[in-house]
């Protein structure tokens, strides 16, 4: 390999690595936030023949009804539960629902390989609500890649889910975004210099669009009350995987929300918009019969 492009892989490691860091938390620094703050962090397993998953729920002062709905909050590729620790502090949504947050299978503490499939994932999902329903209504919240892993949720277990909330969602096979170095990922090389996190995701990446195309078919089933949301100025997923949306959320009365000026990055910059829907749109909602 020529010397300048073994450079240009140093150059895209080191600022991947540099990227990725700013978004990774450790125990130790998990342990300090939470030092100084009302809601205390309580952190789960669940073991199933299908896998691993870790899941966070924060205990408030205001939050012990066990009839409230649950919201489960579905991080994208890559990330971790605390990628929603705004939402799961807030304590106005800590007055309408409990909110618990996962480790996706290969991330944060749920295992250490990836799962590329979309369905298993839904299943070791549904797993888990399935063990903390306990007859509360349940409202899903996915981002990005998290998106279609709550609709395939909604797909195959139409009895445990109640409600939907989908952001920046990768869901239109056709519409899968790969860049100039996405083909990099794949060289041991280079995979030996990036963070696993990123190696992961990639996996990720590069099996999703047979399985976005494997669930192509089924968004008729879902017909539970959804809002999905997209921003204009979003350069990770394109934009038009909202068209996508429109025509296969046909069995319900779904939402679609449409922001130009937003990013990718919805859920991190603008969180009372975000939380708005939530209480005003989705959590009323949830009582439709379906």
């Amino acid at each position: 390999m020529p010397s300048k492009h073994i450079c240009l892989l140093l150059l895209l490691a080191c600022s991947l690595t540099s990227c990725i860091s700013k978004y990774v938390l450790t125990d130790k620094e998990l342990a300090k936030h939470f030092k100084t703050t009302v809601a205390q962090p309580q952190y789960n397993t669940l073991t199933t023949n299908i896998g691993t998953m870790h899941y966070v729920q924060l205990t408030h002062n205001n939050s012990n009804n066990t009839t409230q709905p649950l919201i489960l909050f579905v991080h994208g590729a890559p990330g971790a539960w605390y990628g929603y620790l705004d939402y799961l502090e807030d304590s106005l949504l800590a007055t309408k629902a409990t909110l618990i947050s996962i480790d996706r299978p290969g991330y944060g503490k749920s295992g250490t390989k990836v799962e590329v499939s979309i369905q298993k994932q839904a299943t070791l999902i549904a797993g888990l609500i399935a063990n903390i329903k306990q007859g509360r209504k349940v409202v899903l919240v996915g981002r990005s890649y998290g998106s279609p892993i709550c609709a395939r949720i909604a797909m195959d277990n139409p009895q445990l889910v109640d409600g939907m909330l989908l952001i920046a969602s990768a869901i239109d096979p056709d519409l899968e975004k790969f860049w100039w170095f996405s083909n990099l990922g794949k060289w041991k090389v280079v995979r030996l210099l990036l963070p696993k996190l990123l190696n992961k995701a990639t996996d990720e990446k590069f099996a999703h669009v047979a399985q976005l195309r494997a669930m192509d078919s089924l968004w008729n089933k879902i017909t539970i009350p959804t809002i999905v949301v997209q921003g204009g100025n979003d350069n990770i997923v394109n934009p038009k995987n909202l068209e996508y949306a429109k025509r296969k959320l046909t069995g319900t009365n779904a939402q679609f929300v449409y922001e130009p000026n937003f990013t990718h990055f919805i859920t991190s910059q603008q969180p009372q918009f975000v939380k708005l829907l939530i209480i005003n749109q989705l959590l009323p909602n949830i009582n439709i019969i379906h």
